[in-house]
């Protein structure tokens, strides 16, 4: 049961990490994009582009507290196994 825990714990996390690198991939190519509408002498199109990309940092940033909060369940999770397995170890009658 904790090994499947473990692998979808591990498979969220790896989403998770897409996601986040995704999302900070648009809002540096919105911010691109912005500069080249702002150079363009078109700064109502390159306002439009520069809030977009904010908007997908703080996406990001939402994300990237998913991911501590998904990374500290794993380590919560170790943890306990192991504080499980040490009691066992030294306490073997109550592992039955």
């Amino acid at each position: 049961m904790s090994s499947l825990l473990g692998e979808v714990t591990a498979s969220v996390e790896s989403l998770l990490y897409q996601s986040m690198r995704g999302l900070e991939e648009t809002k540096i190519l919105l911010g691109n994009l912005g500069q080249h509408f702002a150079d363009a002498q078109q700064p109502g199109v390159a306002a439009l582009f520069f809030r977009k990309a904010e908007e997908s940092g703080h996406r990001a940033s939402i994300v990237h507290h998913s991911i501590l909060q998904q990374e500290a369940l794993s380590g919560d999770l170790q943890f306990q196994k192991r504080s499980c397995r040490t009691r066992q170890k030294k306490l073997p009658h109550l592992a039955a």
